[in-house]
C-alpha cells in the first residue's frame, strides 16, 4: 500500500526565486520558522552614481575595505545580499531598507539590518562564473 500525503495538511514549502540573463536560482524551506530569500546579478563594475543610490555611507565604508581588484564582486554580493533579505521579508522594501552591517570577505557571509523589523539577518554570497549571488533562510545574526 502506497500512503499518500493528504494535501490539506500537509505544509507547502516557502519559495524564493530570482534569474538573470537566462541564469535561474530558487531556495525553498518547509520549516515555517524559515524565510527564504535569494538573489543573483551578473558581476560588473557599476559606477560611483549605482553604490550612492545602492548603499549608504556606511556601506560604502565596508565596500571599500575590499581588495580594489574585487570591488565588482563585493560590490555585486552586497546587492544580491540586500535583495536577498528584503525577499525574505516577503515585503515590497526599497534597498534603503536593508543595510549591511558586517562582511566576511573569508567566507562570504553579510549581516543585512532590516530597518521595518530591526533585526539582522545572516545572508551568505557567493560568486561562480559571471554571476554572484547571495541567500538566506531568514537567520538572525547579533551584527
Amino acid at each position: 500500500m502506497v500512503s499518500r500525503v493528504d494535501q490539506t495538511t500537509a505544509p507547502a514549502p516557502a519559495i524564493s526565486i530570482a534569474h538573470c540573463e537566462g541564469v535561474a536560482v530558487a531556495l525553498a524551506a518547509l520549516d515555517p520558522d524559515s524565510r527564504p530569500g535569494i538573489d543573483i546579478e551578473r558581476v560588473t563594475l557599476r559606477d560611483r552614481s549605482f553604490e550612492s543610490t545602492a548603499f549608504d555611507s556606511s556601506e560604502l565604508l565596508l565596500l571599500d575595505r575590499a581588495p580594489t581588484q574585487e570591488r565588482a564582486d563585493w560590490q555585486t554580493r552586497l546587492w544580491c545580499a540586500k535583495e536577498a533579505a528584503i525577499k525574505s521579508t516577503g515585503r515590497p522594501l526599497g534597498p534603503r531598507q536593508a543595510i549591511v552591517t558586517r562582511i566576511d570577505f573569508n567566507t562570504g557571509a553579510i549581516g543585512v539590518a532590516l530597518v521595518a523589523t530591526g533585526e539582522t539577518l545572516r545572508v551568505t554570497t557567493a560568486r561562480r562564473g559571471p554571476y554572484a549571488w547571495a541567500w538566506t533562510l531568514g537567520e538572525r545574526t547579533s551584527s
